[in-house]
């Protein structure tokens, strides 16, 4: 389902860019960065008026990313699956208002599963060529999940969406060798 994203490639050197250049300025500051995942989420608000809008968008969206997913393993490690789909929810706005990196169509489906049933969460992903989301949605729901989201899909575009469902998998680990 979707619509092509012709600029997709031209977007990402964009944002790769105004990342690169944000960085180089922080850098002048602090040689020893190496990487806008260093930035601690209240520093943010120090750069914001420094620097061109974009760099500023760009450094809340990866470090607001860096955090929100240390939020998410924490609420999931906790069973608090409101809060994870909240960190989720907020995810997708970023990538769409700081990181300007989504499509219509994603923002729709996102929109559309934000009020089916038993879903927890939805985001873009930011790496398709077409509209794709990924959405966490318990398991008792996900077929009525998929046919509404398809249903109101097809009745606000005209085209249909190709679901594809997986189940839930253990996730990376860390696992300490020899009394590291």
């Amino acid at each position: 389902g979707g619509t092509p994203w012709p600029d997709r490639a031209r977007v990402e050197a964009e944002r790769r860019s105004d990342c690169e250049r944000a960085l180089a300025a922080l850098r002048q500051n602090d040689p020893e960065m190496t990487s806008l995942r260093e930035v601690a989420p209240e520093e943010i608000g120090r750069w914001a008026d420094r620097w061109p809008e974009a760099w500023a968008r760009r450094l809340r969206h990866v470090v607001g990313e860096v955090e929100r997913a240390r939020l998410a393993a924490a609420a999931l490690e906790q069973n608090e699956t409101e809060r994870f789909g909240e960190l989720v929810f907020a995810s997708h706005r970023s990538l769409r208002e700081d990181y300007e990196a989504t499509t219509p169509d994603a923002d729709l489906l996102v929109e559309l599963a934000r009020g089916a049933p038993g879903v927890v969460g939805a985001r873009a992903l930011a790496s398709a060529s077409r509209a794709a989301t990924w959405n966490a949605v318990a398991a008792a729901w996900v077929d009525e999940f998929v046919e509404r989201v398809e249903h109101r899909y097809r009745e606000r575009t005209g085209r249909r969406v190709d679901a594809v469902v997986s189940p839930p998998a253990a996730g990376a680990s860390v696992e300490r060798v020899g009394g590291a």
